[in-house]
């Protein structure tokens, strides 16, 4: 049990602060971005107020836009029918919460870099299976872009999971391996210990013998 607290104390934590900042950030959008009707009174009359879709952070490259993404990442698998993608699309994104749960446990406690790395991963991976199961779709709203410029150019609209899956994924390629590899030696390096220890006993007891 010690063990297994100090595999996915990190992963945990991470995992409980991406979501709850995720979905917090994603009501918030909903509620400013998505061209609801809001009312306000005035002299006692509800008068209908038509909020932008759009907050313009820094108008030449950095907007918060509203949009609804029932694909995958880039619109990936658009092109399949929605009652064969949703299902899919809850089910890869379970398989991978499952995989970096046994990939945490495999590494072990030491895997300090990939706690991190993976609890990055694992946040954003829930947040956006929260929004498909609850809403049938993600809630994106980062909007980064070059305007201004010949060709124009605008990335696809993301989310704060999107952005601690990619953060998460980057660390796993920059630290991951080596530290995998570092790992695996101690081990080797341990197990060489343990060997050389038992056969001089091993030893001993045959020349009694």
């Amino acid at each position: 049990m010690a063990n297994l607290k100090k595999i996915y104390a990190r992963p945990a934590l991470l995992l409980v602060v991406i979501t709850i900042l995720d979905q917090w950030s994603k009501v918030w959008a909903m509620e400013r971005l998505s061209l609801a009707m809001e009312y306000e009174r005035l002299n006692w009359a509800r008068t209908p107020i038509n909020y932008h879709d759009s907050i313009k952070v820094f108008d030449s490259w950095f907007w918060f836009r509203y949009a609804e993404n029932r694909a995958a990442a880039f619109s990936l698998t658009e092109s399949i029918p929605e009652w064969i993608r949703m299902p899919l699309l809850i089910a890869v994104s379970v398989g991978a919460i499952v995989g970096v749960l046994i990939w945490l446990k495999r590494l072990g406690p030491k895997a300090k870099i990939m706690q991190i790395s993976l609890g990055l991963i694992l946040g954003g991976a829930l947040g956006n299976l929260i929004d498909r199961v609850r809403l049938g779709y993600v809630v994106d709203f980062i909007d980064w872009h070059l305007r201004g410029v010949n060709p124009s150019y605008t990335f696809p609209t993301f989310n704060v999971a999107d952005s601690a899956i990619v953060c998460g994924g980057i660390l796993v390629l920059l630290f991951g391996g080596r530290e995998e590899r570092l790992i695996k030696e101690q081990r080797e390096s341990a197990d060489q210990v343990h060997e050389e220890h038992e056969e001089p006993a091993t030893e001993s007891l045959q020349g009694e013998g």
